[in-house]
């Protein structure tokens, strides 16, 4: 039947969209027409073998697919079997949700053509809404980009479970011979366990994001190692250079005191000024190599206020570093115990997140501004654990605040802004019931406003201006 073959065409064309997708892969005109011309024969294959196995018709497709994958894309037969699994599973479940939302409008609208017809006419707008569905699915950010990079985690993937399960039940669902209350399990099972695999995807992204966080974290602490045995090396050279410096000052001083009383012994003005020049000079040039050594010694020595945390400590000195890098002024200041305060509130590893998303999100603020300057301040508000960061950029756009906590927007793309860090922040405060406040009412020369996160337990947004006042649920 024309109706099946087509039903089978938008579900085989689907999953070829969505393993491209999924796999991130870019190709030319020519690439997609064969892709598309493959789904034709491979219907046809389909259709064929349905008509003795009907209940591994969805198997058989994944089995294609998998071979095609692997033979056009030059991946491991695993990744293609692991891809192309939760590609058709993704398929499927687009085409239950089209079918749902098109199938009744098309028996109303053609409700006057014999069945066969309007079963044809209905899979054709089920097939196109099921295709619109894919579409619109990859252009949500979260999944615009796949989880190709990843791919190693997927050849035994709960993603590739939750996708068998799905389409197995599927299969049990094609026999017309079930009956009408078993049919309807099988359809609900079929719906929950697509909904499942959805929110897998969704969780698995979300995964992914905290996983690089984590190795963010960790090279942080690498880099601070390193770096601390950098400044152990020069400072020891610097010690070794200042103790250069004693050890000549002690044998120079009593030299230049006898000069001094030479020249004070001269009967000729000539004479003693003749020697004065000279001693002037050679003072000059001891001074001025004091000068340069003693500041780089000041700077290697130059430390950030301590937390009492090795990974916080090393965080905020890696924030100041990119600020050194961008000519941003970078100070902290530490009024509490953190240890003491965050201990029963907030992990070290999300405490850690919430710092270097705001801190990075500031000096990213400051970057075209005149004035570069960003303060970090931990410490306590009203009982409650609060962390402030100062900044010296342009107010929030309204937009920004509005959609905060609910989808990804920046307003500063050219200068390395994503929105990542607020989304994440966000989901960080509602998980630890903490709230969110912009205050741009900031009564001080060097910043014009301030973002803080405080574990009050209201898990509130709230947005302070000169003339108003604004809170809503996080």
């Amino acid at each position: 039947m024309i109706s099946v073959a087509l039903k089978y065409f938008f579900i085989i064309l689907c999953s070829i969209y969505i393993f491209v997708k999924l796999q991130n892969i870019t190709f030319s005109k020519l690439q997609k027409a064969i892709y598309l011309f493959l789904a034709i024969p491979l219907t046809f294959i389909v259709y064929l073998t349905r008509e003795n196995y009907i209940h591994l018709t969805l198997i058989i497709i994944i089995c294609l697919l998998t071979v095609i994958f692997y033979l056009f894309c030059k991946i491991p037969i695993t990744n293609a079997f692991s891809f192309t699994t939760i590609s058709v599973g993704i398929s499927y479940l687009t085409y239950i949700i089209s079918s749902f939302i098109t199938a009744p409008a098309a028996y109303i609208l053609f409700s006057r053509l014999d069945n066969s017809a309007l079963n044809i006419i209905s899979f054709f707008f089920i097939g196109i809404f099921q295709t619109v569905l894919c579409l619109l699915l990859f252009k949500i950010k979260r999944f615009k980009k796949g989880i190709a990079a990843y791919k190693s985690k997927l050849t035994s993937d709960l993603g590739v479970l939750i996708s068998l399960s799905l389409l197995l039940l599927a299969s049990l669902f094609n026999n017309e011979k079930n009956p009408y209350f078993i049919g309807t399990i099988i359809l609900f099972c079929v719906i929950i366990i697509g909904l499942l695999l959805l929110f897998w995807w969704k969780k698995h992204i979300t995964n992914i994001y905290l996983e690089k966080v984590y190795k963010r974290n960790v090279e942080i602490l690498e880099k601070s190692l390193a770096e601390q045995q950098e400044i152990n090396q020069k400072l020891k050279q610097n010690n070794d250079e200042l103790s250069s410096i004693i050890h000549r000052d002690n044998k120079l001083i009593p030299a230049m005191e006898s000069a001094v009383e030479e020249i004070l012994a001269c009967n000729s003005p000539d004479e003693q000024k003749e020697k004065s020049q000279a001693l002037l000079t050679q003072l000059k040039a001891m001074s001025s190599e004091r000068s340069t050594i003693l500041t780089d010694y000041e700077n290697l020595h130059k430390t950030l206020a301590q937390t009492g945390i090795f990974s916080i400590d090393a965080s905020l000195k890696y924030l100041m570093k990119r600020a050194n890098k961008d000519n941003v002024s970078f100070d902290l200041s530490v009024t509490c115990d953190i240890k003491e305060s965050a201990k029963d509130l907030i992990c070290e590893n999300d405490l850690n997140t919430l710092i270097l998303d705001l801190g990075e999100n500031a000096l990213i603020a400051v970057r075209e501004a005149k004035k570069r300057n960003v303060l970090v301040v931990l410490g306590t508000e009203t009982e409650s654990f609060i962390i402030s960061v100062y900044d010296s950029g342009i107010p929030f756009e309204k937009k920004v605040i509005d959609n905060l906590g609910k989808r990804r927007i920046t307003t500063h793309k050219k200068t390395g802004g994503s929105g990542i860090g607020l989304m994440t922040t966000a989901q960080l405060l509602r998980k630890h019931n903490a709230s969110f406040v912009i205050d741009e009412n900031v009564d001080s020369e060097s910043y014009t406003k301030k973002v803080s996160v405080i574990f009050d337990g209201l898990s509130q947004c709230r947005l302070i201006t000169a003339t108003n006042k604004i809170t809503r649920p996080l």
